[in-house]
């Protein structure tokens, strides 16, 4: 069929449409193939009509290369000028079939045009004309967006500006001159930006007045390729490979003294006219070998329609040189088709001999109209045996050839996949899938994921997925999936929208904003930048594959019977809308009421204003983060979308509750629904159902005047709370109780009191002061004193005697953990939680590194978090301070956090609910990293499976010294999920799940009150680290 044709082969193809005109209009199209006119306005295609034909318009078209791909529209034309485009709605496809003659009879029926549909077009082949640059655009770009804008208006050749971009990237004096970077993916953004309007011809070209043949142009394009060679890397590559295919070909053919000497002889042939003979020799030779550019090759193709239109009797073999010139011109500027390409590549057994087998195989699924899914499949393999080449290729000039034709690979496996992703879409009618629809729909992902490995995007990350992908569809088990199962699976796909939902973020971070403004710098056409970056991600191997996981977790949802919503802490909540991206952003006057808050992102460490009676969240968070913990401790009514689509639905809702200043009322369920609606009655006061039951006045006498008599660092057993804090008190009881129970294991401890801190406080008469002047302050200027006496606090100095005794209390190569311990965290009525540093990996042999983790420590008593959340709970500034406990750190393979009574459904208060992620907890505290965790509740050994992880990376320990901020040294890894226990082995998972449900009520018992226990496991091994009083 049509959408299985061959790319860069010829197809005649006749349109046929119905328009009845009035006197003087007639019926034009106009689309993206060069015989379509290339979307340029001034190359109309019109049909033509006559007495026994009208109203039915007709147009024979013998020279359409890729009619898959193929877009185009109608337009009604008078006295040669576009008046109206077709209706509103997409561009048109060609979806014919061929007839027995070979030719295409595209039957488009009845004609509707409007006065505003311009074509959606991805490509534009439109000269930009008279379109003024804008001095004011070159504001908006950085220096080098500027100096490409400046330079290109002073360039006027095709030469002159490719030598522009070669010297930015092999010149490095002159690359500072103006201001480029190759190692920014902004500026190459922009290389690629440029490159693409000046071969689609929306940066026209101009002669220069100099004699450079097309040699000169091909040297330029091999050194610019040697060098983003010499520079490509995982991050950069699939930036790099869209500038390959937009600079000339540097063949041997091309790279000699006078290449293309075809067209002279076809210029001075006998058997054409005198008036042709000019015209190829003054528009085309002469041109051509004095001063070449995309535009020849607009000429040429206009000449060929010329001389091949019915009745026009040129000689066949005139015909048949300039159709061999043609070719010839295509493959000088990388205009080639695939098959052309990849004919080429066989006949020259490149990149190896081996290479012949696999492009003969894809030929042939593709030349007899195999399946889409089975194409892809020789595809792919063709893609990895280039590849594997590629690698160990010297020549550029085969590397060249062999890199155009995997990227031409790439483009036709979007077209599959779009062609594949029709049968997923017919799947999507059933809300039960069985195992030929999941065996098919995971077979699409999985050759998805290899093209998007081969074209260099995330290659760890699409590895790992394309691994967990591969293991479920060997599984055995699509034909009868358990809730495990459909989980597990659950997990990979999220994983899946999630990486498709970043890359296109990354994409419009990089083209938004640097488009626009370069293209009015370069007088580009309005339409062309509007569509580039969407067409950069629309246009992707990944934009088809997101069509498949949308499809999958459509099914999955329903065959789990999962609501669109994720209650964190369900109830009512009263307030005034506020929309914003993330907590931070809400400034005072936002403030001044009661509010619910609409949140675009949130990191997991955030403090919640008391302002704050409701959040929704756009996407999912760790139950049991630091973010969630806090919002029970506030009672704020807290929901997470698990579904972009109903996240919209509610911001769409909401924007007339929030433009008119109106109250609201948040009701969100425990079973997932979620209402937001107007509550103008109530709107002299706001409030939530579950308002803290323990007062301001309760969580200020929790917090109880530290003991700062001992000075001197304290083993365990002379740790206290009074004077090192609740956390190194239990962290002290933990290691007591491993050692009686024998069911666990905790790490050694030592702390520093509250006595170190407060004499270091002491010495600094302007500390005093400052913190007196604290609360005083308008909000507007927290952030800065906070900031301010942090960095006052990181200055205090830490005893000798100190560092002395911490390092005699472990071994000398120890990794230790180095955590804050204040007096006004870990209690039973204010968590604390996450609002004071903990810094990870800290060599305890480097003095240096050790201090430096200390003070980081202390200093924390001063984020902005901890100092306004604080001032909202009445905890005296002067009466906070710090202790800090020094652990030796766990190497976790799985890290977790686990209430000993169900926080999130209060109706199963004993279940035991954890929440386990692979690698060092801060992954789950702060929920910093998007994904998800595993999370189970046990009752009674009973284990309840809720969500399997998926979580790109986990956090591991890293090689360095330590590091002064949190996080920073610890290295991300990404995860494998097909190779981790607790997602492959149900018998390890339960037993493990059992083990740490069983630990939970013993703690729970010993303390005598229900708790937050965070820790790690290796292999069966259990470590706890720390166990506080659970809040809710």
């Amino acid at each position: 069929g049509v959408g299985e044709g061959d790319c860069g082969k010829m197809s005649s193809v006749r349109f046929e449409v119905e328009c009845e005109t009035e006197w003087g209009f007639c019926v034009g199209l106009l689309g993206s193939d060069q015989a379509l006119g290339g979307w340029n306005k001034k190359k109309v295609q019109v049909l033509s009509t006559g007495k026994d034909l009208y109203p039915k318009w007709t147009l024979d078209c013998a020279s359409v290369e890729s009619v898959e791909n193929a877009e185009y529209k109608y337009v009604l034309m008078k006295d040669g000028n576009i008046c109206k485009w077709e209706g509103d709605g997409p561009n048109r496809r060609i979806t014919a079939k061929p007839g027995a003659d070979g030719v295409i009879v595209q039957n488009d029926g009845r004609l509707g045009v409007s006065k505003k549909a311009p074509p959606q077009q991805h490509h534009s082949h439109q000269q930009n004309g008279n379109i003024p640059r804008s001095e004011s655009a070159l504001n908006l770009l950085d220096a080098f967006g500027s100096a490409l804008a400046r330079e290109d208006a002073k360039n006027g050749s095709w030469r002159q500006k490719l030598a522009f971009v070669r010297k930015v990237f092999t010149d490095e004096k002159y690359a500072q001159e103006v201001g480029f970077d190759s190692a920014k993916l902004e500026h190459l953004v922009l290389v690629v930006v440029y490159l693409s309007f000046l071969k689609n011809g929306q940066v026209p070209c101009s002669e220069d007045g100099g004699h450079y043949r097309p040699n000169h142009h091909a040297n330029e394009a091999r050194q610019i390729e040697e060098t983003l060679r010499a520079i490509e890397n995982p991050k950069n590559s699939f930036v790099l490979r869209k500038i390959y295919p937009l600079l000339p070909s540097y063949s041997s053919e091309f790279t000699a003294s006078v290449p293309l000497t075809r067209i002279r002889d076809i210029a001075h042939r006998s058997d054409i006219p005198h008036d042709l003979k000019q015209e190829i020799k003054h528009t085309l030779q002469n041109k051509l070998h004095r001063c070449a550019g995309p535009e020849d090759l607009v000429t040429c193709e206009r000449i060929l329609d010329k001389v091949t239109q019915p009745g026009a009797n040129y000689s066949g073999e005139f015909i048949h040189q300039m159709h061999i010139f043609h070719r010839e011109l295509r493959e000088f500027f990388n205009a080639s088709g695939l098959e052309q390409q990849l004919e080429a590549l066989r006949d020259r057994k490149e990149p190896a001999d081996s290479s012949a087998d696999f492009i003969n195989r894809f030929m042939k699924a593709k030349g007899e109209n195999f399946a889409p899914i089975d194409q892809l499949a020789a595809l792919v393999e063709l893609r990895q045996e280039l590849k594997a080449h590629m690698k160990e290729l010297n020549d550029g000039e085969v590397l060249q050839r062999v890199r155009l034709a995997d990227t031409h690979l790439e483009n036709y496996a979007f077209v599959l996949l779009a062609q594949t992703n029709q049968e997923v879409e017919r799947f999507a009618g059933n809300e039960r899938w069985g195992a030929h629809e999941w065996g098919f729909v995971l077979r699409s992902l999985e050759l998805s994921l290899d093209n998007v490995v081969l074209s260099g995007v995330s290659p760890a990350e699409c590895e790992a997925m394309r691994s967990e992908t591969n293991a479920m569809l060997k599984s055995g088990a699509l034909g009868n999936l358990s809730r495990s199962d459909l989980l597990r699976l659950r997990a990979a796909i999220e994983r899946l929208s999630r990486f498709g939902d970043d890359f296109s973020s990354e994409i419009s971070a990089l083209y938004l904003g640097r488009v626009e403004p370069l293209a009015r710098a370069l007088g580009v056409d309005k339409h062309a930048a509007d569509v580039f970056a969407e067409a950069e991600i629309r246009a992707n191997v990944i934009f088809q594959m997101s069509r498949a996981v949308n499809a999958s977790l459509k099914c999955i949802r329903s065959m789990l019977g999962l609501p669109p919503w994720d209650a964190l802490l369900p109830g009512t909540a009263i307030g005034v809308v506020r929309r914003a991206a993330r907590i931070e952003d809400l400034s005072e006057s936002m403030l001044e009421k009661p509010c619910i808050v609409i949140l675009d992102h949130a990191e997991g460490d955030e403090d919640i204003p008391m302002a704050v009676k409701g959040v929704v969240l756009a996407h999912d968070l760790p139950h049991l983060s630091h973010l969630g913990v806090r919002a029970r401790q506030a009672q704020c009514i807290f929901v997470c979308a698990e579904e972009r689509r109903v996240f919209d639905e509610l911001c769409s809702n909401a924007s007339a509750l929030e433009s008119n200043d109106k109250f609201a009322e948040l009701v969100v369920s425990m079973s997932g629904t979620v209402e937001l609606r107007d509550h103008s009655a109530s709107s002299a006061k706001g409030g939530s159902s579950g308002s803290a039951s323990s007062s301001l006045e309760s969580n200020l006498s929790s917090v109880k005047l530290p003991d700062v008599s001992a000075r001197k660092v304290l083993q365990m057993k002379e740790i206290s709370a009074e004077s090192c804090g609740a956390k190194s008190n239990a962290a002290s009881e933990l290691f007591s109780l491993a050692n009686a129970k024998a069911r666990f294991s905790a790490p050694v401890s030592i702390a520093i009191p509250f006595g170190v801190f407060n004499d270091a406080q002491k010495r600094s008469s302007e500390y005093s002061k400052r913190i007196k002047a604290f609360d005083a302050l308008p909000l507007s200027e927290k952030e800065t004193a906070s900031s301010e006496l942090r960095a006052l606090v990181e200055s205090f100095e830490v005893p000798k005697e100190v560092l002395d005794a911490i390092q005699k209390s472990f071994a000398k190569n120890v990794r230790v953990m180095v955590r804050s311990s204040a007096n006004c965290e870990d209690l039973e009525t204010i968590s604390g939680a996450g609002l004071y540093d903990s810094i990870s990996n800290v060599d305890v042999g480097d003095r240096n590194k050790l201090a430096q983790a200390v003070r980081s420590v202390w200093g924390s008593l001063w984020t902005k978090r901890a100092a306004l959340s604080r001032s909202q709970y009445r905890v005296k500034h002067e009466n906070a301070m710090m202790g800090v406990l020094v652990q030796e750190m766990v190497r976790a393979e799985y890290s977790f956090v686990m209430f000993s009574q169900n926080p999130i459904d209060r109706a199963r208060e004993n279940e035991v609910y954890m929440e386990i992620a692979c690698g060092m907890g801060e992954t789950l505290a702060s929920a910093a990293s998007r994904g998800s965790p595993y999370r189970f509740a046990v009752e009674a050994e009973n284990v309840r499976e809720i969500a399997m992880a998926n979580y790109s990376v986990a956090l591991l320990p890293g090689d360095g010294n330590g590091a002064s901020a949190e996080h920073a040294n610890l290295v991300a890894q990404t995860v494998d999920y097909s190779k981790r226990k607790m997602t492959t082995d149900k018998q390890y998972r339960e037993a493990v799940v059992n083990k740490l449900a069983a630990l939970a009520r013993v703690l729970e018992k010993e303390q005598g009150r229900a708790q937050d226990i965070e820790g790690a496991i290796i292999g069966t091994d259990v470590y706890l680290v720390q166990t506080r009083p659970m809040v809710v």
